[in-house]
């Protein structure tokens, strides 16, 4: 790249040099680039991106399809196949949402204007799952696109997360991910609470919140999530469904999560030896209810 960026500034210089002395010729109005072909790998990385971008309005598609049957909301693509109040856009940095440019992807906006990126190369190099991401943020452009901004801000961050993966189908891989991450330090499997300071290494602890929701009253989770939706706060609807408040609630996900992990652990010893995500994927992936992303 250093060797093409030379050459084409010494083009320039020349032709300036030339165009000052009044010698210069036609090749001067000439696009330097038209000199030098495409390396390669770029060709092959701008083909990958624009099948990308082709997916995308299959998987928005479906996740809106499977969204709106969960929580009885109206939310499917206009005669033009875009779905309403929201723009998703693949790109090469994300910008804005309070991310970091090296998240796969964000989703910020309100009402009419929700917008959501996706960071191209973590999708093109295949270490990103568009179908599993995508949904995820869409579950937040939901939100974003059904409450006021005032409403939506107020939602505590573990209720946004933990929905989102919830809803996408990610909550497997996460607990999973997080058992692998602390088997040096098992008494930090637990080491979670709804109540805490958000991080981004609890989404696991979350997602079993909804799961927790579920456990004792399948579809009580979704329940929760329409009365946040129809306004209600997130203690509310929790209290309206369980009788108890966040912090008897977040002690029962503690609960529900130790058992998760080790019945986890339990079914699949192997993850004890294994020494990374991708080793549980290839060694114990066909295990019963387990599955990685």
């Amino acid at each position: 790249m250093d060797y093409r960026r030379n050459r084409v500034l010494g083009w320039l210089t020349a032709c300036l040099v030339f165009s000052t002395l009044g010698l210069g010729g036609a090749k001067c109005s000439e696009d330097p680039r038209s000199r030098f072909p495409e390396a390669p790998g770029l060709v092959e990385y701008q083909e990958r991106v624009a099948q990308l971008r082709d997916r995308v309005p299959g998987v928005e598609a479906a996740c809106s399809t499977h969204l709106s049957e969960r929580l009885g909301v109206q939310w499917a693509p206009d005669a033009h196949g875009d779905l309403p109040g929201l723009k998703v856009s693949v790109v090469e940095y994300v910008q804005g949402c309070g991310q970091m440019s090296s998240d796969a992807a964000c989703t910020g906006g309100n009402g009419n204007h929700v917008d959501t990126q996706l960071l191209a190369p973590v999708f093109t190099s295949g270490a990103g799952n568009l179908d599993l991401t995508l949904c995820h943020e869409m579950v937040h452009a939901l939100f974003r696109r059904l409450l006021s901004t005032s409403s939506y801000s107020r939602l505590p961050r573990w209720f946004r997360e933990g929905s989102a993966v919830y809803l996408a189908g990610q909550g497997e891989a996460k607990l999973v991910e997080h058992v692998l991450s602390h088997l040096q330090d098992p008494t930090a499997l637990l080491q979670s609470g709804l109540l805490e300071a958000f991080h981004q290494d609890k989404y696991f602890f979350y997602e079993l919140a909804f799961e927790c929701l579920d456990q004792d009253s399948p579809g009580r989770a979704d329940r929760v999530l329409k009365r946040v939706l129809g306004g209600e706060s997130v203690e509310g609807a929790v209290k309206a469904e369980t009788s108890l408040d966040l912090t008897a609630f977040s002690l029962k996900v503690g609960e529900y999560a130790g058992s998760r992990i080790w019945a986890l652990l339990n079914q699949e010893p192997r993850l004890m030896q294994a020494e990374s995500l991708a080793q549980v994927s290839a060694t114990a992936a066909q295990a019963e209810g387990l599955w990685v992303e």
